[in-house]
């Protein structure tokens, strides 16, 4: 008896299908890169319309864009104290001011961060969140509500005499000269000699130096 045999079955798949999906994957990702395109456009658009209106400083949209400017030379471009080794980073007097300037020209924080995304790509509250304090996230926000009522400047720590700059342990961790700008009055240590030591915000950290070797400050000195 002659043996049967099964016809061979075919995986291949149809040109029409493989066509028709070659077709949708191609479809899907000209759209993904035609999305990205036009995203990157919008941002570049948003980025030239936020430049002109820099250069009228007499419009709302104007101001914003000088506002935003402002906040990004305080938080951003002033990062570098006098000394960046023990530097805070953070010039919380332009922040204030430009606070104040919002409240008096009527100027929201809605339009000064949509001008600040559309020139720096940065997030403006998330920036101020990050280096500002609990305490100081609160004078902001009363200065654009109500102007300069019951703000004052945060003291800040500047060398009188060399010394040394201490850690959270207490252990050395850089050696500075007088007339070096630390940062934001933190709290004090007493030592077992009585010596009291001045801590300071030094980004997200404390550090300390000896309290006859500073001064306090409210205004950062020129």
């Amino acid at each position: 008896m002659a043996k049967s045999t099964l016809p061979a079955v075919s995986l291949q798949m149809p040109e029409s299908v493989m066509g028709k999906a070659m077709n949708v994957a191609f479809v899907g990702a000209a759209a993904g890169g035609a999305y990205l395109l036009v995203k990157k456009l919008v941002k570049d658009a948003q980025r030239t319309s936020a430049l002109k209106d820099y250069g009228n400083p007499n419009s709302t949209d104007g101001l914003a864009a000088r506002f935003a400017t402002q906040f990004y030379s305080a938080i951003v471009q002033t990062a570098e104290w006098v000394n960046d080794t023990v530097g805070d980073g953070t010039d919380q007097d332009l922040v204030y001011k430009t606070a104040g300037e919002m409240y008096r020209t009527r100027v929201t924080l809605y339009e000064v961060s949509a001008k600040y995304k559309a020139l720096y790509r940065r997030d403006l509250v998330a920036d101020l969140q990050k280096d500002l304090s609990a305490a100081e996230m609160e004078s902001f926000n009363r200065m654009i509500s109500s102007g300069l009522s019951g703000v004052s400047a945060p003291a800040v720590l500047v060398t009188v005499a060399p010394g040394f700059v201490l850690n959270e342990r207490l252990q050395r961790l850089a050696f500075v000269e007088a007339g070096t700008l630390l940062g934001r009055l933190a709290d004090n240590y007493v030592l077992p000699d009585n010596r009291i030591l001045l801590g300071f915000l030094y980004h997200s950290s404390v550090r300390y130096i000896d309290s006859a070797s500073v001064k306090q400050v409210s205004n950062v000195p020129a």
